[in-house]
Parts: C-alpha cells; sequence; structure tokens
C-alpha cells in the first residue's frame, strides 16, 4: 500500500486577559501617600488570526479553572543599589500562586483578594534612597494544588530563585494549554498606569489530518516514542520560558498519545509536546475490513521539530 506523508505548521494563538492586583502589607508603603494599587494589562503575542488556531480564551480562563496564577517578588532597594530581580536570588515574597479570577467568561473583570498595593519606598521618609521593584511572573490555567489541566505543580513559598510550573500531557485528550507571562523589575507608577503582561505559549501541539482514499472504516490512531522519542512532561521557568527536567518517551511499545472512535475522524489530536528539536515517533492505524475484523496499518515514522506555539500537523494519505 502507498502512503504519501507530508507535515506542515500551523500558528496557534496567546490568550488575551486583563487583571488588576496589588498589596495590603501596610509596611510597604507611607503612610504620607495614597496607597496605589498594583494594576495589570495582558496582551497577545500575535495578535494575527490564524486558521485552526489553539486558543486559551476567556471563557475558558473563567470556566476551566477560575483565572490564573502569579508570582511577584519585592526587590528591596535599601541597600547601595536599587532594587532588582534576583540580585540577591530572593523569594515570591509579594504574592505566591495568587489566583486572580473572572467573574464574566465573555468579558471578565479580573479580580482576587487580598488587594495589594505597590510599594511606597519614595519621599522625604522612605528607608533609602534606592528604588525598590516588583517583579511579576503569570501562568494560566491556575492550580491551587495538586494536578489540575495537566499541570501538576509549582514552586512552593521558600524556594529561592525563579518560580516554575510542571506539566505532563495525558495521553487519551488533547492536554490543555500553558501560557505564561512577565514583567520584570518593576517600579511604582502613578494611579492610573498599569504592569502589561504579555502572554506566551509555552507548548506545542501535534495533531493528525487523514486522506482515506480505500475508504476503510478507521477506528484508532496511535503515537508511538523511539529513538530520539517525543517529550510530554517538564518543568517550565516562567522567568526564562526554558523547559528541564524533561519526560522523554522511548519505548516503542508504549502507547504515547491515542485517538479511538468509530468511526475515527479524519482530522483530531492537538497533544500537546514540549517543544524541542528532533523528536522521533511512529503512528499506527487501526481499521475495520469488510468482515468486521480489525486490522493495523504498518508503522510510519516521523521525525520532527516542535516548536512552541505552534502544531505540527502531519497528514497521512491511505491509497
Amino acid at each position: 500500500m502507498r502512503k504519501h506523508i507530508i507535515s506542515k505548521w500551523l500558528l496557534m494563538a496567546v490568550a488575551t486577559v486583563v487583571t488588576a492586583c496589588s498589596s495590603d502589607k501596610d509596611e510597604l508603603f507611607l503612610p504620607q501617600e495614597a496607597p496605589v494599587p498594583v494594576l495589570f494589562t495582558a496582551t497577545d503575542d500575535d495578535a494575527t488570526t490564524r486558521a485552526n488556531e489553539e486558543r486559551m480564551t476567556s471563557p475558558q480562563m473563567v470556566a476551566q479553572a477560575g483565572g490564573f496564577g502569579v508570582f511577584t517578588y519585592y526587590s528591596n532597594g535599601n541597600g547601595a543599589t536599587d532594587g532588582a530581580y534576583g540580585s540577591p536570588a530572593t523569594t515570591a515574597n509579594f504574592m505566591h500562586n495568587q489566583l486572580v479570577t473572572g467573574t464574566n467568561a465573555v468579558d471578565p473583570v479580573w479580580t482576587y483578594t487580598p488587594l495589594k498595593y505597590w510599594p511606597n519606598e519614595t519621599g522625604a521618609t522612605a528607608k533609602s534612597n534606592h528604588v525598590d521593584k516588583l517583579s511579576f511572573f503569570a501562568y494560566a490555567p491556575y492550580i491551587a494544588a495538586g494536578t489540575t489541566y495537566n499541570i501538576t505543580g509549582f514552586s512552593p513559598a521558600n524556594f529561592v530563585g525563579d518560580p516554575w510550573v510542571t506539566y505532563n500531557s495525558p495521553s487519551n485528550l488533547p492536554g490543555y494549554d500553558l501560557v505564561y507571562a512577565k514583567a520584570v523589575n518593576q517600579v511604582k507608577p502613578t494611579l492610573t498606569d498599569k504592569v502589561t503582561l504579555d502572554f506566551a505559549h509555552a507548548l506545542a501541539a501535534l495533531s493528525f489530518e487523514i486522506v482515506d482514499d480505500a475508504g476503510l472504516v478507521l477506528q484508532k490512531l496511535e503515537v508511538f516514542g523511539w529513538k530520539g522519542g517525543i517529550q510530554t512532561a517538564g518543568k517550565l521557568n516562567l522567568y526564562t520560558g526554558d523547559w528541564s527536567e524533561i519526560t522523554t518517551k522511548t519505548d516503542k511499545t508504549e502507547v504515547v498519545f491515542v485517538k479511538e472512535e468509530d468511526p475515527l475522524p479524519a482530522t483530531g489530536g492537538n497533544w500537546k509536546v514540549i517543544p524541542g528539536d528532533d523528536q522521533e515517533f511512529f503512528v499506527r492505524i487501526t481499521f475495520k475490513d469488510a468482515n468486521g475484523d480489525m486490522k493495523v496499518i504498518p508503522e510510519m515514522p516521523f521525525k520532527e521539530d516542535f516548536e512552541a506555539g505552534k502544531n505540527k500537523i502531519i497528514q497521512i494519505t491511505i491509497p
């Protein structure tokens, strides 16, 4: 049987979210100045409309997980220099996995509690003449603890260094999208200014399209890792966007992703993959013959590069 296999890239879109934040820690602002709430605006790293787009929409943010999480680091400028993120390394001492949630799925107004305000290290009674700063790191969808929406954990409150979340894609359902944003070394603005969070995709995706010219009754498509393997889990650094502690599936006998239906649809997948080059896997298709017996189309190998925010579609023609 002749098989013609090609692949192509389609971009995935990024969620656009808008929220407001601030601090209830009275010791961080001076009483002679009005407290300024920490306000956010969020942007899309690529607002272009695209075909077959994978988008974490506001309804998803509200209905699936109720919003997103924020880690905020306060850098005190009491020393010889202005405050700066990571100098010295510190913990998420201003917000730790703060839930920011929306009340309207169509056009959400993002809120959270307790309300927080900017540190107020300015004026005659300031502790020093150096600038204090806040650094913000956000991710979505939000989880409180345990495993939700394929996010399996996040950095603890006492963790020193960049915040992180861990992710593990399921085999039989498309993994939920994961987006993240940062705004580093922000200083106290005026009452009307906002901190901009530019959300980006952390994951790639794998989908399929089947052209069945033979008229077979397709039943199942399975993806197996082999040789270099396919990456399905890891730890995302919310500052750098880098992945570490990656799980790579290389066992040729273990199903990594599966789609099973009677009959199998011509398109599907959207399984989430940790980005990386030269990932190797093969696809196996099961179909039902005229007698109702199950038959298998031999293994079809692929070697692909997966890039964050892009959906790799493998196109298979059965002549």
